[in-house]
């Protein structure tokens, strides 16, 4: 009797050894196969969807800069110069009363030139909002803004509050209207992005029957930048302001192409106005505005 306990419970242990021996090695290889797909999951969401399906890929936008405290002053060395000091002591007097006199005249020059326009843009046309000193223009800008998000999005609209674009058009009639849209539609099929453009222009005049619209080209992005990015390069910007120029008619649609200004002798925007390849440092923004004074 003894010796059949003994075969019994040798058979037992035997069984159940191979029953933890089989649910075991069926736990390991659930494991493995769910981390396997956890990790095929968390690699798909890393690579860019399809701008058809609804999603922008890698959108970049940055915030212009002001000049560095620490940055080289650009003014010229300082010569010794061989005038006495009370010629030069007058000369500066001089010159300090002539600035006096036509800065307020410059500043209510510009003031008055756009005491009626509408810009609206991206991060770009935000610049020019924070720093090129226009105080009475209206601004419908953010950053990241495009020709498929604009009529999505309210915007915070200085001494206004948030509006979306629909009521920014109908809140009042402008005597001039700055388009800036075109960089963060790049990576979106071009046929799509030319269609919406043009749509949004058409909506614009149909709310704005009187006023004179500037398509503003969009502004390039360094030498350095353009080569390395397969998608924010300088060729497919200029695909796109050749489209937007093809867009004015030249009778109330007009092209405007402020890359003159900062380009460099290639076509490229100048590492010169640019510390993130994108934008314009902020003091340059009251250049890019009185450019704009002397297109109309």
């Amino acid at each position: 009797m003894k010796k059949r306990d003994l075969l019994f419970a040798k058979w037992f242990l035997s069984c159940f050894v191979l029953c933890a021996f089989i649910l075991g090695v069926r736990y390991v290889k659930d494991y493995l196969e769910n981390m396997d797909k956890t990790v095929f999951a968390k690699s798909t969401e890393q690579v860019y969807s399809s701008p058809e399906e609804g999603k922008q890929i890698n959108v970049i936008e940055k915030q212009p800069e002001t000049q560095s405290s620490a940055e080289p002053s650009e003014e010229a060395p300082i010569k010794q110069s061989e005038q006495s000091t009370e010629e030069q002591e007058s000369q500066a007097q001089d010159t300090v009363s002539k600035e006096q006199e036509d800065a307020p005249k410059e500043e209510t020059g510009r003031q008055e030139f756009f005491a009626n326009a509408l810009f609206i843009g991206d991060s770009r046309t935000v610049g020019l909002m924070e720093y090129g000193n226009i105080e009475n223009a209206t601004f419908f800008a953010s950053s990241g803004m495009s020709v498929f998000s604009l009529n999505k999005k309210t915007v915070t609209v200085p001494g206004e509050g948030k509006l979306s674009f629909e009521e920014i058009l109908e809140r009042k009639q402008y005597d001039t209207i700055y388009l800036m849209l075109g960089i963060n539609e790049l990576g979106y099929r071009f046929e799509r992005v030319e269609a919406q453009y043009n749509e949004i222009l058409e909506q614009i005049k149909g709310a704005q029957g009187e006023a004179k619209i500037y398509l503003c080209a969009n502004l390039h992005v360094t030498k350095e930048q353009s080569e390395k990015d397969c998608i924010f390069n300088n060729k497919n910007i200029n695909r796109v302001n050749q489209m937007i120029e093809a867009s004015a008619d030249n009778e109330r649609t007009y092209y405007l192409d402020v890359n003159v200004l900062f380009d460099d002798e290639e076509g490229n925007l100048s590492t010169d106005y640019s510390s993130d390849s994108f934008h314009v440092l902020g003091r340059y923004y009251t250049n890019w505005v009185d450019w704009i004074r002397q297109q109309d």
